[in-house]
């Protein structure tokens, strides 16, 4: 209770500083639960709408139709009293009637009865409509958009024309995958052999929609996993994983609902990181004010030694002091959080894949009260311990080098850092992404420490040169930056960091904007087609260069399951990081194998050697990432299943490639005399034609190759550009949350020296200075911190953006000067304003109260 008390005596008539603690953790904490009440909030609208978001409790699908067998297993284990339905899925090209225009399509054939959960809607028309005698089709409007049609009107399916009969308006899980291939397309599954898509090559899932009692669906997924010897802790990825030969795999609505979840999570964890940013200047600010209040208060801190009081004990006093601040900002910080949070759903309520509802979410508002509550005490302690280990009468003289406080700042400081490094991972859900991200801010305040102790003393003398003896309003404001006791530096590196994000994340967007609308500066092909049959390449590669004068880079594919490595069945990381789940979703995914002769001109080899083509040992090359992600590497036996047959192969590279040009590239190439005979499929990326032919392409292949389906790559950088719009839209809103932090520390120099600040005020106003004089020094002094931090941070964004950008994803870099000079200038003024409103009371106090008090 002693040194409660003397916690809150020392603390009073500091209410501006308490104040600006408490903000310093509030603004963090607020954007942390803000983005974890979202998650949480969009999480639970899945978990709710599960059943209607897959459409059924259970999904059985397969690329081929159960066999007889397996139908007899599913009639003994289904429980009495269960629906069953029936859909076929696949991704086509929509042709319209005149075959001038054709875009890429997901149909989905249904039966009556679906779905067993949820409803469509559609306008106008009605649903019993699509089983009628007539061919039939209920599409989405962006479909009449892009081919120029409307209700009533017909649109080519393969080979068979269906009527649209109306527009769907609201379709069980439509909103939930913002990643796909073109609009949804229902017809009824009798309708499907009309086509011919059923029969020409055309990649089909099947999938059997089962509804029973909510307690019968683990037992009936058990059931027919111990029947069809699947694994029983299978985690299914984004739209389910492929569990044997034939391409099956179960998926329950709560699967369903959680891979829709882990879609909008990713996006989550970096918001999450940037939110960690916040809080971590917020921190910088805390580090910064204690130490000032320290200074302020070292004479008290000495007496107390002196009359008995252990260092221990004084430490007590300040370090409850930042306890309760912490505590405070967490809370306050936690409330604004909740309540930005359910505003924001309110206002992007038509953005949301599903309907959510207004919501308090105590698990991130605890955890946002935990984090703020760690990082007030966390960077109070680092400032502690290098002060109160000096002996009173350092204490009293000012001697910052007395003691071993360095020495123990160091030791807390690495600490520090390894906590925080164990916090970004688990926000990032990540042991690599969440301590990288933190080494590149760490890297670049430190670049930004450094510079700024060397620069900002050349302002000082620069003023000098310029003005002589005029202007003494700004040669006085620049001398403060580095005048004893003002310690500017700790603004400077908070500033800097949030303009580090605002930089690299705005270089990100040009970059890949850039990248998308240039078409990888002509490297990218204008079409991209699936579903190739081998017997249709030399008419197919005819008719390109018929209507494009162009010849396609044509690739086989042959479809196979993973097995083992080294005789060993690959093992299933069943934690919750992002790289298990990755893990889990190329070993468990259908691969696609091919083979060619030599490398292509997006890749290249980073360990081994090429292929030699020896008849009598077949050979494997992945790509990197992927070999990392199974666990494979040189000199591996990897095991493939290929319908069936089993194929060995010696892993003899590793190839790096760049996917960016959507070209045909594989994760896995093997040697061309393997794959001759499997049965294979192909692929083929179609070059831009330079003179502009080539516009009734898709509708040519559209209508000779009903089976084949085309992508044109302007159309997917379209929305690609749409979503890292959105995402970007999210970051900045973030970023800016981290300036504000920065600057909350910037307005913590200005109330921490604001007895000093009044003393020259009183001493200029004596000596004939006028309130311009004031403004101008201090509009000088903080402009030149928001202009130092400004550059140092904006600097080492760009760098930062540019290592990513050239290594990791292989693209050129594309700097947005002029939106970076608008935030540098952003960054100056609202410094300088910040700066003036931090010392208001040099204005206020009456210059004679002020010496009297001196």
């Amino acid at each position: 209770m002693l040194t409660l008390r003397l916690a809150w005596r020392l603390g009073r008539g500091q209410a501006a500083r308490v104040w600006l603690l408490i903000a310093c953790i509030a603004l963090g904490v607020c954007t942390r639960v803000c983005v974890g009440s979202f998650s949480g909030a969009l999480e639970r609208a899945l978990a709710r709408e599960a059943r209607p978001l897959l459409g059924a409790d259970l999904e059985i699908a397969s690329n081929e139709p159960l066999t007889a067998e397996q139908e007899a297993d599913i009639t003994a284990v289904l429980p009495a009293g269960a629906q069953v339905t029936q859909q076929v899925r696949l991704t086509t090209m929509a042709l319209a009637q005149d075959k001038s225009r054709a875009r890429t399509v997901e149909v989905r054939a249904v039966d009556a009865e679906y779905p067993l959960y949820g409803s469509v809607t559609v306008d106008p028309g009605h649903w019993p409509q699509l089983f009628g005698p007539q061919p039939t089709a209920f599409v989405q409007q962006e479909l009449l958009d892009q081919l120029v049609i409307m209700v009533g009107d017909v649109i080519q399916l393969g080979t068979e024309g269906f009527r649209i009969a109306g527009v769907i308006r609201e379709e069980p899980g439509q909103g939930a995958n913002p990643f796909t291939f073109g609009p949804r397309v229902l017809i009824a599954r009798a309708r499907l052999a009309d086509t011919g898509l059923d029969d020409s090559g055309a990649r089909l899932r099947h999938a059997r929609m089962i509804a029973v009692d909510e307690q019968q669906v683990a037992p009936l997924v058990a059931a027919l996993r111990e029947r069809w010897h699947l694994d029983q802790s299978v985690r299914t990825g984004f739209g389910g994983r492929v569990e044997n030969e034939r391409g099956l795999g179960l998926r329950t609505a709560e699967q369903a609902s959680a891979s829709a979840a882990r879609v909008y999570e990713r996006v989550g964890d970096f918001l999450r990181l940037i939110a960690l940013a916040a809080l971590l200047l917020g921190g910088i600010g805390v580090a910064s004010l204690v130490r000032g209040f320290l200074v302020d208060s070292r004479d008290t801190v000495a007496v107390l030694q002196v009359l008995g009081a252990t260092p221990r004990r004084v430490m007590a006093v300040f370090l409850w002091q930042s306890a309760m601040v912490g505590l405070a900002g967490g809370v306050l910080g936690s409330l604004a959080g909740v309540g930005l949070q359910n505003l924001l759903l309110v206002i992007g309520r038509d953005l949301m894949p599903v309907a959510t509802e207004l919501h308090v979410d105590g698990e991130a508002m605890a955890w946002g009260v935990a984090l703020g509550f760690g990082v007030a005490v966390g960077f109070a302690v680092l400032v502690l311990v290098a002060i109160l280990g000096m002996r009173p009468a350092a204490l009293l003289r000012d001697d910052q080098t007395s003691g071993n406080g360095r020495w123990r700042a160091a030791i807390m400081a690495v600490a520090l850092i390894g906590v925080v490094m164990v916090v970004a991972a688990i926000e990032a859900r990540s042991w690599r992404t969440g301590p990288l991200v933190v080494s590149a801010l760490l890297l670049g305040a430190t670049f930004t420490a450094a510079v700024g102790w060397m620069v900002l003393g050349v302002p000082r003398r620069l003023a000098r040169l310029l003005f002589g003896g005029s202007a003494f309003g700004v040669r006085h404001g620049l001398g403060n930056l580095t005048r004893p006791g003002f310690r500017p530096l700790a603004a400077v590196v908070a500033i800097a960091a949030a303009a580090q994000l605002l930089a690299a994340m705005a270089t990100y967007r040009t970059s890949l904007s850039y990248d998308i609308d240039s078409g990888g500066e002509g490297r990218r092909p204008g079409w991209f087609c699936i579903g190739l049959e081998a017997d249709q390449v030399e008419e197919f590669t005819t008719l390109v260069r018929t209507n494009a004068g162009v010849d396609p880079q044509l690739s086989p594919m042959v479809m196979a399951r993973l097995t083992s490595i080294n005789d060993v069945k690959p093992r299933v990381d069943q934690s919750a990081t992002r790289e298990a789940e990755r893990g889990r979703f190329m070993r468990g995914r259908e691969q696609r194998l091919s083979f060619r002769n030599e490398l292509s001109p997006d890749e290249r080899l980073v360990a081994g050697r090429w292929m030699v083509g020896n008849e009598q040992r077949i050979e494997a090359s992945l790509e990197q990432r992927f070999a990392n992600d199974i666990g494979a590497k040189l000199g591996d036996q990897v095991v493939f299943d290929i319908q069936g047959v089993l194929l060995t192969a010696t892993v003899t590279s590793i190839r790096a490639v760049r996917w960016a040009n959507l070209r045909p590239n594989f994760f896995i190439l093997l040697s061309p005399s393997a794959l001759h005979d499997a049965p294979q499929s192909w692929i083929a990326a179609i070059p831009r034609p330079e003179d502009g032919r080539g516009q009734g392409l898709v509708s040519a292949l559209a209508a000779r190759f009903p089976n084949v389906t085309s992508f044109d790559i302007g159309e997917l950088g379209s929305k690609l550009s749409i979503a890292i719009a959105r995402i970007d839209l999210a970051v900045r809103f973030m970023g800016w949350f981290c300036l504000g932090a920065g600057l909350l520390v910037l307005i913590g120099i200005g109330i921490g020296t604001g007895r000093q600040r009044r003393g020259d005020a009183a001493l200029l106003a004596v000596l004939g200075g006028t309130r311009w004089t004031l403004i101008a020094s201090i509009v000088s002094e903080f402009a030149t911190l928001g202009a130092v931090a400004a550059g140092c941070g904006l600097l080492f964004g760009v760098v930062h953006a540019q290592v990513v950008l050239g290594t990791v994803l292989d693209l050129q870099l594309v700097v947005p000067w002029l939106e970076l000079a608008l935030v540098a200038l952003a960054i100056v003024v609202v410094g300088a304003v910040s700066g003036l409103a931090a010392c208001r009371s040099v204005f206020t106090r009456h210059p004679l109260g002020v010496l009297r008090e001196e």
